[in-house]
């Protein structure tokens, strides 16, 4: 690849940051779908942590049924809004993942010092991955070699990093868990005092 002029580098570099904006204007959207996920998260089990007290604290069958039925509709709520929003998530991630392809892919045409988004994606590979694979990333993106898209999805995040593991998987498992938890801790409360009026 031939060494651009000043000024075919400064409509690359002009490009790059069209991309880099747009990426950076997608991963706001992102984190935000993320942060209004685990805020009405928090306020439906919020409102089923009083919903679980109400059933036991209130010790008459339609009563607590009552607040029983509304235990069990605002789980089911929760399992809605979390498959919704699951599928938005996963559709911001791919839009984000777009520009940085896109992002990488021009990067390539700059020289090699210049190429400071695709350093940092090879940086963040470097903590999860041996020596020999980092040094064939660099081989194949810091050198004077024209790359295609499919080599720059060698770089973009597929899955996610421990932290959105933790927030997006294991937060909503644990999330999952708890409802089941009151579910089922509120049915057999309700058999008990079933049982209870009628013998």
């Amino acid at each position: 690849m031939m060494r651009r002029g000043t000024a075919a580098n400064e409509e690359l570099i002009n490009r790059a940051n069209y991309l880099l904006d747009g990426a950076a204007m997608t991963d706001v959207q992102l984190q935000a779908y993320r942060t209004f996920h685990l805020i009405i998260q928090s306020g439906l089990i919020v409102a089923g942590t009083v919903l679980v007290v109400a059933v036991f604290g209130l010790n008459e069958v339609v009563k607590s049924g009552f607040a029983a039925g509304g235990l069990w509709y605002t789980a089911w709520i929760s399992r809605q809004v979390m498959t919704r929003l699951r599928v938005v998530i996963a559709t911001s991630i791919e839009d984000v993942n777009y520009w940085h392809r896109k992002l990488i892919c021009l990067e390539n045409e700059l020289p090699e010092t210049q190429r400071y988004f695709t350093e940092f994606k090879i940086e963040q590979k470097l903590k999860k991955s041996d020596s020999n694979y980092i040094d064939n990333l660099r081989n194949v993106f810091m050198q004077q070699r024209q790359i295609e898209e499919s080599d720059a999805n060698r770089l973009i995040e597929r899955g996610s990093g421990h932290l959105r593991f933790m927030l997006e998987e294991e937060m909503l498992r644990l999330i999952g868990l708890l409802w089941n938890f009151f579910l089922v801790i509120s049915l057999i409360y309700m058999a008990y005092l079933v049982l209870n009026a009628i013998f």
